[in-house]
C-alpha cells in the first residue's frame, strides 16, 4: 500500500530520474561515407549500394565489376560500415 501511494505521489526515484533525463532516441542516421549508388571494391568481390534506409542498407555483391549474376542482400548500416573497414574496401565510384 505504501509503495502504491509513493508511486502515485511521485516520491519514487524512478519518476524523478525520468523527469530529469532527456529521452534517448533509437533513430540512427546513415553514415556519411555510405551513400546510394556507390561501388566498393574488396579483395574477393565488389559491393554496389542500391538503397539506404533508416537502419538497413540494400546492396548487391558482384564477383567482378560489370558481372550480371549477382547476390542481393540487406544488412544494418553500422554492420556494413564495420565490414567495409575490416575488409579495407576502397571506393571505386
Amino acid at each position: 500500500m505504501a509503495l502504491a501511494r509513493s508511486l502515485l505521489l511521485g516520491s519514487c526515484n524512478v519518476t524523478k530520474r525520468l523527469e530529469t533525463e532527456p529521452m534517448k532516441r533509437n533513430h540512427t542516421s546513415p553514415l556519411p561515407g555510405i551513400a546510394e549508388g556507390q561501388l566498393w571494391n574488396t579483395d574477393h568481390a565488389c559491393l554496389q549500394i542500391i538503397e539506404i534506409g533508416k537502419s538497413l542498407a540494400h546492396f548487391k555483391v558482384l564477383p567482378a565489376p560489370g558481372q550480371r549474376a549477382v547476390l542481393s542482400r540487406l544488412i544494418r548500416i553500422d554492420a556494413l560500415a564495420v565490414y567495409l573497414r575490416a575488409c579495407e574496401a576502397t571506393l571505386i565510384h
